[in-house]
């Protein structure tokens, strides 16, 4: 006498495959996901980094320090003729310790927009984005090298002790070489960062 085992398994076997078969119809049949709305969901994935604006307005600031150092130097410092207007805004502070102590902010604010930017491009290479990390990461920090190498320039005028014209001649060299190659650097940076995010939002 045969045995229904083999029959019951045969149903069930039968069963299964018709209810994997009707699964598989309905994921075929379902909705699929259209080009524009993948596109669309992808774009808003990509996020922007928050780090263009304060390099703008750093840029802004640095401009604002040398043309106001140049006049400082130039009109309080060597005394071209407005020592009263000096005497009236500065009071008995010398001009050259003004750019001096303007010079120490400029660098503290670069210095906090640096580690700004360090912490931002640190979640851009969790997300994945290593080529912008890559292409970014000495540019980020050579504006505060440039800082720093120009106070190292300052504090070793300052030992050098030279008469009051060549002091304030030299010091204001510095500050325009120093002005020539960091903002470029900045604007640079924030062109950059503008042309990848249009560049994503493109693809």
């Amino acid at each position: 006498m045969e045995s229904p085992e083999p029959s019951l398994f045969a149903q069930a076997g039968a069963s299964a495959d018709m209810t994997r078969s009707t699964e598989e119809d309905s994921l075929v049949d379902g909705p699929l996901i259209s080009a524009d709305v993948l596109q669309s969901a992808m774009r808003r994935e990509f996020q922007s980094v928050p780090t263009t604006c304060p390099a703008g307005a750093l840029s802004l600031m640095h401009i604002l320090y040398v043309v106001l150092s140049m006049c400082v130097g130039i009109m309080c410092v060597l005394k071209f003729g407005q020592e009263e207007v000096c005497l009236r805004i500065l009071g008995s502070v010398q001009g050259d310790s003004v750019i001096v102590f303007g010079k120490v902010f400029l660098w503290v604010l670069m210095l906090l927009l640096t580690v700004w930017v360090h912490h931002h491009h640190s979640r851009v290479r969790s997300r994945g984005y290593l080529r912008f990390y890559r292409q970014t990461q000495r540019l980020k920090q050579l504006p505060l090298i440039i800082h720093s190498t120009g106070n190292v320039l300052l504090l070793l005028l300052q030992a050098l002790r030279l008469p009051q014209n060549i002091h304030t001649c030299v010091l204001l060299s510095i500050l325009g070489a120093e002005f020539l190659v960091a903002v470029p650097c900045l604007l640079y940076y924030t062109g950059f960062w503008r042309q990848t995010v249009h560049e994503r939002q493109q693809h």
